[in-house]
């Protein structure tokens, strides 16, 4: 890819994972003597889990990918510092260790909502560096900073709404799908494992009534929570957009759009993630509010700003805005839709997903 040959030494199983030495860390597809790497970047109460079903396939193509979690969330969630002070300083550095150890000259830099803000952030500081490590392209997914903006106040609702707890895995992400955050049975599975961990605190004697809580909570949300279909920094765990609505529902169910190419496999091939006990939300959502105007200023104009080449991967063309638009018509940046799939693109359709990446780079 991007014009020079692979090497020829076999490539590891595409799902082998390495960790670096810190938490939180996974790779896929290790090729040490390759010259590029890529870097995978979840959203806003994510963990680089969120990547399972998108980053095998895309290994395949592309050599030494990795993705992490960032500060304060998946495996170093916790109360911590969430602004986009720490969590660029954070992310910049894992991506540096991370070439540093595939040995990599250059970096491609794949980020999810706020993990496009993140990326293009540490983008425009590599960038910035004029020395060592490359941008060799920066794809961003589900981010348009207006729509983001405009959304926040149906974002703080949304996440208000969503139940606290679940009794297990398999109930949280059931309520996934039947609140419209993905479409697909396997999109739900790999989502609760990835933004749920387990509330060892929560007594045995009371997860009876967390699950009735819980069901209750689920059967009020279906209705109330807006479908997963905008650009937004802080959507994971909540649906909420500033554009028009597309119904969203479980495939092959009432009012569900037909699947597009590359959804998941219906939901009696799909098992949702086991759990031993009730779980919860990894990262609080609703408390870093405060911090959300921050992750997102200024992001169009520093994505405006890179050189290296980009791509944005948008759910739905309406989310986009005056000034990317215009910038697009001016062959800026390179833009693809998924409209058969949600805010989770990577979750929702991880073939196309990767398809549309590996294509731009390829070019």
């Amino acid at each position: 890819l991007v014009g020079r040959p692979a090497p020829s030494l076999p490539m590891r199983a595409a799902d082998s994972r390495a960790p670096l030495p810190e938490p939180g860390v996974r790779w896929w597809g290790r090729r040490p003597e390759c010259w590029l790497a890529c870097g995978l970047i979840h959203g806003a109460g994510g963990s680089c889990g969120d990547f399972e079903l998108a980053a095998p396939a895309l290994a395949r193509h592309v050599p030494n990918v990795f993705a992490f979690d960032l500060h304060g969330h998946g495996a170093r969630s916790g109360p911590t510092d969430l602004g986009h002070e720490r969590l660029v300083a954070d992310g910049a550095a894992v991506v540096a260790s991370a070439a540093a150890l595939a040995g990599a000259e250059s970096v491609v830099l794949v980020g999810h909502s706020l993990g496009a803000c993140i990326a293009v952030r540490i983008a425009a500081e590599i960038e910035g560096s004029h020395e060592g490590l490359k941008v060799a392209a920066v794809v961003t997914a589900e981010m348009v900073e207006s729509a983001a903006a405009a959304g926040i106040g149906r974002m703080r609702e949304a996440l208000g709404r969503r139940p606290r707890t679940f009794a297990t895995r398999a109930q949280a992400a059931e309520w996934m799908l039947r609140a419209g955050m993905v479409r697909s049975p396997e999109a739900a599975s790999a989502a609760a494992a990835s933004m749920l961990r387990s509330k060892s605190a929560l007594p045995a004697a009371s997860v009876p009534q967390a699950a009735a809580a819980t069901s209750a909570a689920a059967e009020k949300d279906e209705a109330a929570v807006a479908p997963a279909s905008t650009s937004g920094a802080v959507a994971a765990g909540a649906s909420s957009g500033g554009a028009p609505k597309r119904p969203v529902a479980p495939p092959g169910g009432a009012g569900s759009s037909p699947p597009g190419p590359g959804l998941a496999r219906p939901a009696s091939q799909t098992a949702a993630p086991r759990s031993a006990g009730p779980v919860e939300w990894r990262v609080d959502l609703l408390a870093s509010a405060p911090l959300w105007e921050g992750w997102l200023a200024g992001h169009t104009a520093r994505f405006l700003g890179l050189r290296a080449p980009r791509l944005l991967l948008l759910s739905a063309t309406e989310n986009t805005d005056a000034d990317l638009l215009r910038a697009q018509m001016q062959g800026q940046f390179a833009v693809r839709t998924m409209p058969f799939a949600g805010h989770f693109v990577h979750l929702d359709a991880p073939g196309p997903f990767v398809q549309c990446v590996v294509e731009f780079l390829a070019r």
